[in-house]
């Protein structure tokens, strides 16, 4: 059982070893503007990772994962925004008192320049309701 429990363990382990270091490549990619080098199956392998939206044009897909980046800086209530299902974002939005009309990429922008632009902000989340 011990061994079986120190597996576990280790596997967990390397398992956010390496999450972790592929997003600090990802913050790289984005912060030196080599993103923009990625082929579009990158791109849309690191949203189908994070269970994001994949369609949209190149550009789109970035913002995406720009958001993503961010988002992991300015979590609300330990969950990343960009990584809420839309109706969850809706209620997150509005509950921040911002309006929630438009698509999930424009909510999602509001939301997290909102969090950058008053930290600490923990704020509601749809999850809490």
């Amino acid at each position: 059982f011990r061994n079986f429990f120190s597996a576990v363990v280790y596997f967990f382990v390397i398992a956010f070893v390496c999450l972790d270091s592929m997003s600090k490549k990802w913050e790289d990619l984005l912060r030196t503007g080599k993103i923009e080098k990625c082929k579009i199956a990158e791109l849309k392998e690191y949203l189908k990772t994070h269970k994001m939206t994949q369609g949209g044009e190149k550009g789109t897909l970035i913002n995406r994962i720009r958001m993503h980046i961010e988002g992991q800086k300015h979590q609300i209530d330990g969950s990343n925004p960009a990584e809420l299902p839309i109706a969850a974002l809706r209620k997150t939005v509005a509950g921040f008192g911002l309006s929630c009309i438009g698509t999930q990429d424009e909510m999602l922008e509001l939301l997290i320049t909102h969090l950058k632009e008053n930290p600490g902000v923990g704020g509601p989340t749809a999850a809490n309701e």
